[in-house]
């Protein structure tokens, strides 16, 4: 699947206004009621799965839908994210959790639709095939990925804030890193502002 074009200033946008109700997310009682076990998760699936369906759906919040989602979560997530399977028992909690609050500060109006799409999706992961010859890669391959990238990238969650195990000098994939993609050092910064300098 090609990657629609998207406009960097509008992915911008989309990715702070995110981070912005991120913020007051981790501070609400859907935050808190989630359970321990995926709260370091929280930044990674929210982060991604907003700026995901900006770049693939072309949706901002206002018009996220539930087909949109499914595609997302199950398309889009295993074939970018190298920590999918690590992932996958949290998707589910921490977005409903997420849409929950969206709707009671009125940001979004289906929230119960989305929570619906979530409970009827299969989430499965799918294997991260490694490309270590030339060969055309498998199509659930992550070609453009070493063992040890995949290691690095599993090591840390994207989007997670790490705090003294970051590395200075991380493993970087062989593919271009978009700018506004999380830094795969695993700080929770975009690139551009993180060893995208």
């Amino acid at each position: 699947m090609t990657q629609k074009e998207v406009s960097v200033k509008k992915l911008d946008n989309i990715q702070e206004q995110t981070t912005e109700w991120l913020e007051g997310f981790m501070e609400s009682v859907h935050y808190k009621a989630l359970p321990t076990t995926v709260e370091s998760q929280v930044s990674t699936i929210v982060m991604n799965y907003a700026t995901w369906m900006y770049k693939e759906e072309e949706r901002g919040a206002r018009k996220w839908t539930a087909t949109a989602t499914e595609n997302i979560l199950t398309k889009v997530f295993p074939r970018e994210l190298s920590n999918f399977k690590e992932l996958e028992g949290a998707i589910v909690p921490v977005l409903t959790a997420f849409f929950n609050f969206l709707e009671e500060n009125s940001k979004i109006s289906n929230s119960q639709t989305l929570i619906r799409k979530l409970e009827k999706l299969p989430l499965e992961s799918k294997e991260i095939v490694v490309q270590t010859s030339p060969k055309k890669a498998t199509e659930t391959s992550k070609a453009d990925y070493s063992q040890e990238e995949i290691r690095q990238f599993n090591r840390f969650s994207m989007g997670q804030v790490a705090t003294s195990n970051v590395t200075s000098d991380p493993v970087m994939p062989n593919r271009k890193i978009g700018r506004n993609e999380p830094c795969p050092c695993g700080s929770g910064k975009k690139y551009k502002k993180c060893h995208g300098r």
